[in-house]
This record gives C-alpha cells, structure tokens and sequence, in this order.
C-alpha cells in the first residue's frame, strides 16, 4: 500500500490564517489609502484604519505563534519571535508620519514580510531558515528607521 501524501495540519491552519490575514490587509488598505471627506469622517476613517491594523498584527502575531510551535528548531523562528513584534510597533509608530514616504512603505509593506515569514516557515527545514531570514532582515531594518524617527 502507498501512503498517500496529504497536507500537514500546520499547512491547513497557516494557510487560513494567511488567508485572514489577507482579508484583513485588504480591510486596512481599504480605509487607510483613500482620502476621507472631511470632519468627523476623517477620525472615523482613522479609526477604523487603526482597527484594522491592529487586528492584523494581531492575528499575524499568532501565526508566528503558530509557526514556532509547529516549526522545527531554527533561529529564524526564534528571531521572530523578537523581530514581529518589534515589527509591529513600529509600524504603528510610522502611522505618525502620514508625509515620510519612507513610514508609508513601512505601514504597507511590514505586515507584507511577516506574512511572509509565516508562510515560509512551511518550506522543508534547511530552505525555511534562510528564507525566512531573508524576511527579518528588512523588518528588523525597517523597524529600526521607525522607532529612531519615533523616539527623536
């Protein structure tokens, strides 16, 4: 008898996850990029912007959760851990520069490279590790910029 080659669970639930959390990206950008009227819309765009966002890192920050548990051991994954969350931060801290275009392609592309971190994470052990670095290092450079222009 052959055994038949299926899906691994942790492929199913990192697939769905990834799956939300492109809806939720496009709820973000949906209510981030156009320019509201004026007044009361504006605060209520902002505000449902800032939902969105943080319902994204949020589920984001779970993947990763996911991806370490059902991950085998790698530094990357362990980095992740560090660099995700900082990532996070520091793209909220980017929404305070609206006219740094530099903070702009932070807020877009941050959550972009943790979903990427995560769906690497499924590649077979070896080529994981290196891919996923490849997703770190500009997250971790990224969040740097970010939290310096923050904290200046």
């Amino acid at each position: 008898m052959e055994k038949k080659a299926g899906l691994r669970p942790g492929t199913v639930v990192t697939g769905a996850g990834l799956a939300a959390a492109l809806l939720l990206y496009g709820w973000f950008l949906s209510v981030d990029l156009p320019d509201a009227i004026g007044g009361e819309a504006r605060i209520a765009q902002a505000y449902a912007a800032l939902a969105a966002l943080g319902l994204l890192w949020l589920l984001l920050l779970v993947l990763v959760i996911v991806d370490r548990v059902l991950g085998g051991p790698s530094w990357a994954r362990r980095a992740g851990f560090l660099v995700v969350p900082v990532a996070a931060i520091a793209s909220v801290f980017a929404t305070d520069y609206p006219s740094n275009r530099l903070c702009q392609i932070i807020v877009l592309a941050m959550p972009l490279l943790a979903g990427a971190h995560v769906a690497l994470g499924r590649l077979p052990a070896p080529r994981a590790a290196r891919a996923q670095w490849l997703a770190l290092a500009p997250m971790a450079a990224l969040s740097a910029y970010a939290i310096r222009l923050f904290m200046v």
